[in-house]
């Protein structure tokens, strides 16, 4: 019996995680996604949040890459 219960609960504990590591800002960027970064730390959310000549960070699975806009368009 105790070892069914050990058992149910690491199976639990198993589920627990593949929905975290599913739900993970970085799994996203795994599958090939970018954060965009302003010079100040801030996710950049709309085009309207910058403007050609801004400098920016693209957070990517492994590592960073300098960014510079060269234009923008609101969809």
């Amino acid at each position: 019996a105790a070892r069914r219960l050990v058992e149910r609960r690491r199976e639990r504990v198993l589920r627990a995680q593949a929905s975290l590591l599913a739900l993970s800002p970085l799994a996203v960027l795994e599958r090939g996604y970018a954060v965009l970064l302003t010079e100040q730390g801030r996710a950049v959310r709309a085009a309207s949040e910058v403007s050609a000549g801004h400098s920016l960070s693209a957070r990517v699975a492994r590592g960073r890459l300098g960014v510079t806009v060269t234009e923008t368009s609101e969809e």
